[in-house]
C-alpha cells in the first residue's frame, strides 16, 4: 500500500508551484467577450486585464 501511495506523491517543488495563485474570468467594459486570466494575486490579474482592455476598463471575478 505504501509503495502505491509513493507513486502518486508530487515533489515539494511542484507543490510549491501549485500553491496559491488566482484564476479569474474577466471582461472589458466595451465587449461581451469573457476571457480567463491567471496570476499570483488578483492585483496581477487586474494588471493583465488592464493591459488587455486598454482604456476601456474591465471587470474580473475570481473563478
Amino acid at each position: 500500500m505504501k509503495e502505491e501511495f509513493l507513486k502518486f506523491q508530487v515533489p515539494k517543488e511542484a507543490m510549491n508551484e501549485l500553491r496559491g495563485g488566482v484564476v479569474a474570468a474577466c471582461k472589458c467594459s466595451n465587449s461581451n467577450e469573457i476571457f480567463i486570466l491567471a496570476g499570483d494575486t488578483m492585483v496581477d490579474v487586474g494588471d493583465d486585464a488592464d493591459q488587455w482592455c486598454g482604456d476601456n476598463g474591465f471587470k474580473c471575478v475570481k473563478a
